[in-house]
């Protein structure tokens, strides 16, 4: 078991490491932009919980290839976690009727509508 200071140093060398690789991914979306790209780069910037560019760079992502079920999925998750729940409920429907085979998406979708329902 790690200390609490192995932990935070941890913590910081993990977020370094994260940060370079943003970096990496922010060469590729300046000279390569592509749907992968974005898609990495939004995936990094949600390790660090840097939530609204995740959002903007999964939105990119579904721009670039409308049918990435896995963009939707990841934005709805990006969005429930500033609590912008509505649209989190939309990404995960679309997310579902993109690719209806993945029970990750209809369990994120469940969650969803169970929590709106609750709302309600």
């Amino acid at each position: 078991m790690l200390s609490r200071v192995e932990a935070s140093a941890q913590d910081t060398s993990d977020w370094k490491d994260i940060r370079a690789k943003i970096v990496h991914e922010d060469f590729f979306v300046k000279y390569h932009p592509t749907a992968i790209h974005y898609m990495l780069r939004a995936n990094l910037e949600m390790q660090i919980k840097q939530f609204d560019a995740a959002i903007k760079d999964y939105t990119k992502t579904i721009e670039l290839d409308a049918k990435n079920a896995e963009a939707y999925n990841k934005r709805g998750k990006a969005r429930a976690c500033i609590k912008n729940y509505a649209e989190a409920l939309t990404d995960f429907e679309k997310a579902v009727e993109l690719n209806p085979n993945e029970q990750s998406y209809k369990d994120n979708l469940k969650l969803m509508q169970i929590r709106e329902s609750i709302k309600h």
